[in-house]
């Protein structure tokens, strides 16, 4: 992954926490023609310090993308809040003129060997995992327990269960670290006051990071 070094999240739990607020990845495997992707919410699986150590998943089994990425290495991509700087968001553009577009983001990788499973008890665990995971904001979190158990067996026959091991995982938050301290303020103005909820949620993820 590409993250230069203001740039690059070296701690491992920071890592985990970027995937799990934005679970919805795209894998990506080298086919037989060409790269080949799908989209899915990946579960981090940590280890005992928090970092990351593997991933949970699953598609519908009538996706392709399984069959060519089990037991390959896939990369699995994560993509925060992201959001388009305009030069007149600096505030010292208008004493030295130094200004180009760019782009703030917060994004993830991990890279590991997928292996793909059809066992019915372990499509089961993967799913209640994942839900659990997935209704931990809502009021009234559904539970795999809640549907009648001859459907979700029929449903669990659609669906193939994701496993990566030993992955190595980064991550990258791009929020104008290497501007001055006017020129972050103005950029957190200007995505502040947008009508785009990302460019507003960027502002945001700005706000939270520490500073020097």
């Amino acid at each position: 992954m590409y993250a230069p070094g203001p740039f690059r999240v070296e701690d491992q739990r920071e890592v985990a926490g970027i995937i799990a607020r934005y679970p919805f990845a795209t894998l990506v495997a080298s086919g037989p023609d060409g790269p080949v992707a799908a989209r899915t919410p990946m579960l981090a699986d940590l280890d005992e310090q928090g970092r990351v150590r593997g991933l949970l998943g699953h598609i519908a089994r009538a996706n392709p993308f399984w069959r060519v990425a089990d037991g390959a290495e896939v990369l699995a991509l994560f993509s925060g809040a992201h959001a388009y700087v305009s030069p007149g968001a600096y505030r010292t553009k208008a004493e030295t003129g130094r200004a180009v577009p760019t782009w703030n983001y917060t994004a993830a990788e991990v890279r590991g060997r997928l292996a793909v499973t059809t066992d019915r008890d372990a499509l089961y665990e993967i799913v209640d995992r994942l839900s659990a995971a997935m209704e931990a904001g809502q009021v009234q979190p559904w539970d795999i327990r809640d549907a009648p158990a001859d459907y979700i067996d029929r449903l669990l026959n659609g669906i193939v269960g994701l496993s990566m091991e030993n992955a190595s995982a980064e991550a990258v938050r791009k929020l104008s670290q290497n501007k001055s301290k006017d020129d972050v303020e103005g950029v957190m103005a200007a995505l502040s006051a947008s009508r785009d909820a990302n460019a507003r949620q960027t502002a945001a993820d700005m706000a939270q990071l520490p500073r020097g």
